[in-house]
């Protein structure tokens, strides 16, 4: 058995003197890590739950949202015997606040550069992704 998830996050971001950051999180659930996401509340928008899953896991909120194609990401996992595939649409926006992550479902949360991001990302689609928003970035 087969069934399809869909998902929605945001790839948090900030400029300083030395260029742009990500934040990252190490997800509980599979230790991973990746970018802020989650599922749709009834009657909520993508770009809400984003925005609340962001706040939820990290409690940075959105400063603005950079125009760029929506990035997503898909991947297959096991649920017990039933396969999953999941689709995750992320938006890219500058985030305010200092970051505290959600102990419930996140073991660790850390601003790195870019290029580190890419290294510490786990699974080579969620690198794909970084390599997406480096080159959306290169004339900001």
């Amino acid at each position: 058995m087969t069934i399809s998830e869909k998902c929605f996050g945001i790839i948090p971001l900030k400029k300083g003197n030395s260029g742009w950051s990500v934040f990252l999180l190490l997800h509980q659930k599979g230790a991973f890590w990746g970018f802020p996401k989650g599922h749709a509340e009834k009657q909520e928008s993508p770009k809400d739950a984003a925005v609340r899953e962001l706040f939820e896991e990290t409690r940075l909120k959105i400063d603005f949202f950079l125009e760029s194609p929506l990035l997503r990401q898909s991947y297959c996992f096991y649920r017990g015997k039933v396969r999953v595939t999941k689709e995750v649409v992320f938006f890219m926006g500058v985030v305010l606040g200092e970051a505290e992550v959600d102990r419930k479902e996140i073991l660790e949360g850390r601003w790195v550069n870019l290029k580190e991001g890419r290294r510490l990302i786990s699974f080579p689609d969620g690198k794909a992704l970084v390599d997406k928003v480096i080159e959306c970035l290169k004339d900001m």
